[in-house]
């Protein structure tokens, strides 16, 4: 998905969390992408965990420190990366909620056509799409950790 906007990256995050109760995560460092014309860049990403309703998400600024990831029109600020595609219910509808938000010039779904010259997502390596039921057994094997840790 495409958003144009002219909020920054933190005030964006905060507006999905108060529109529809996501709560993103600013990555911490933001991530570094060597792009094919040789500058690394710098770029904002934040990360939603994800929950019954609505599945991980990435909101990832398209304008980093040196340069943009997409360079071609349409020039989004800001793409918001789902792990599974069509999973949230009634999804024209909270498409048109967030095109309602204030200072939200648009937001789309971006185009496959174009999305396949999205190479820069491979180098995001630390996006790990798993199934829900690998997540659940990550969770559930940590918290055996952490009960074996304290005598539980």
């Amino acid at each position: 998905m495409a958003i144009h906007t002219d909020f920054s990256p933190y005030l964006l995050a905060w507006c999905l969390f108060d529109t529809f109760s996501l709560q993103f995560v600013c990555e911490n460092p933001p991530f570094q992408i060597n792009l094919p014309n040789q500058l690394d860049s710098i770029h904002a990403e934040y990360h939603f965990f994800g929950s019954e309703e609505y599945p991980r998400m990435w909101l990832i600024q398209n304008q980093g420190s040196e340069t943009r990831l997409v360079n071609s029109k349409p020039l989004p600020d800001y793409f918001l990366l789902f792990e599974e595609e069509d999973v949230i219910l009634h999804f024209d509808q909270w498409l048109e909620t967030l095109n309602r938000i204030p200072r939200i010039q648009l937001a789309y779904v971006f185009p496959k056509d174009k999305t396949k010259k999205f190479h820069w997502v491979n180098e995001l390596h630390h996006l790990r799409f798993q199934k829900q039921d690998d997540v659940q057994r990550e969770f559930q094997q940590d918290q055996d950790r952490s009960n074996d840790r304290t005598g539980n």
